[in-house]
């Protein structure tokens, strides 16, 4: 049986973050995105400090992995050195590349974990222009170079990555599309995969080539046969949506989904998980056939580890799946619960503590953040 638990994170009974066994780090305001590299070490941003955590396999804990605390304006480095602003989306490729959503930057960035205890591996620039901001096709801009020229691909707020097949999946939010890059090409550039150029609206079910979109939130890309499947949600709207075989369509059709919440598929049992966030429970889909079900929650408020019939949660969002099979969603803005799912090879462990009234504050401040 599945069981909800509440992954340790070395909070105090402040939340505050303990960074050494001498030394107490600062308060985390709020974790966003999450992804795992091939050794299960955990990543996750803190957008509001301008960091990546990550919470190692073997030694535990949870450290600063990346970003100057506090973040602010480009700057190039190692990575305990450079710095974000606002990092938010995350993702990993085969090679154990992690990309990076500098979201207020206008940038993806990566950085080589295959050795996450190396703090001189630099953090580089993959693809957009550092602080400028536009709606443009393009290659990367090889920071720094005196002539901005055209050709060089522009972003505006990047957030929510996804990696399937070698191609990432950008959710550009002020542009009001989906972006796709071919990693395995020589020269990798952007392309859209969804939404019009200047144009934001409601989305409606028909050919993608017509489709307009609102702020894509949430993206989790998966295979149904011969056809990949692309899963979004999008700030603003209650649809879970897909992109299949060049047409758009409603998932579920009339139940609430969250303008936030998180996304994620399981290959092993073709399943597509899904944070609830109003209702406080996780949901899942097949993507093959379309049924879905309550997976975990009892759609009461509060924060319960254990069963996933009788566990509790307190607007759960953002959400990745492990290559163990894991589920690790985040939940009341700083606590990060895990369920295995089928195909999980270890079982969850208990610990950690409620958020801060702070936090809570920065996460209904996040929900209406302007770029």
């Amino acid at each position: 049986m599945a069981v909800v638990t509440t992954v340790p994170t070395g909070f105090d009974r402040q939340n505050v973050l303990v960074m050494h066994a001498d030394d107490v780090g600062p308060e985390i305001h709020g974790i966003h995105h999450m992804v795992t590299d091939s050794k299960g070490n955990l990543y996750f941003t803190d957008p509001q400090q301008g960091v990546i955590y990550i919470k190692h396999k073997q030694q535990g804990g949870v450290r600063i992995f990346a970003g100057e605390y506090g973040g602010g304006p480009y700057e190039a480095g190692r990575r305990l050195k450079a710095v974000f602003h606002y990092p938010s989306g995350l993702a990993i490729d085969t090679n154990d590349i992690l990309y990076i959503a500098d979201t207020e930057n206008q940038v993806i960035r990566t950085i080589d974990v295959k050795n996450p205890d190396d703090e001189q591996t630099p953090v580089r620039l993959f693809m957009g222009v550092p602080y400028g901001n536009g709606d443009q096709e393009g290659v990367c801009y090889r920071y720094p170079d005196a002539s901005d020229r055209p050709g060089f691909a522009r972003f505006r707020s990047p957030s929510a990555l996804a990696i399937h097949n070698s191609i990432l999946y950008i959710a550009d939010q002020f542009n009001y599309k989906i972006r796709i890059i071919r990693l395995t090409d020589a020269v990798p550039q952007t392309a859209t995969l969804l939404g019009k150029k200047n144009n934001v609206g409601p989305t409606v079910e028909g050919p993608a080539a017509r489709v307009m979109m609102k702020r894509p939130a949430a993206i989790a890309v998966g295979s149904s046969g011969d056809s990949t499947v692309v899963f979004f949600t999008q700030y603003g709207d209650t649809n879970l949506w897909k992109l299949k075989d060049g047409h758009v369509s409603k998932v579920l059709l009339g139940d609430p989904h969250p303008d936030s919440g998180g996304i994620a598929i399981n290959p092993v049992d073709n399943m597509l998980y899904y944070s609830a966030y109003e209702t406080h429970q996780i949901m899942k889909v097949n993507i093959s056939n379309g049924e879905h079900s309550v997976f975990a929650g009892t759609g009461d408020k509060a924060i319960l580890d254990g069963p996933v019939a009788t566990a509790k949660f307190a607007e759960p969002g953002w959400m990745t799946i492990a290559n163990d099979g894991t589920l690790y969603v985040v939940d009341n803005n700083t606590l990060i619960r895990q369920i295995g799912v089928p195909g999980a090879a270890i079982p969850a462990q208990v610990a950690g503590r409620r958020q801060t009234r702070r936090a809570r504050r920065n996460r209904k401040q996040t929900r209406r953040r302007r770029v």
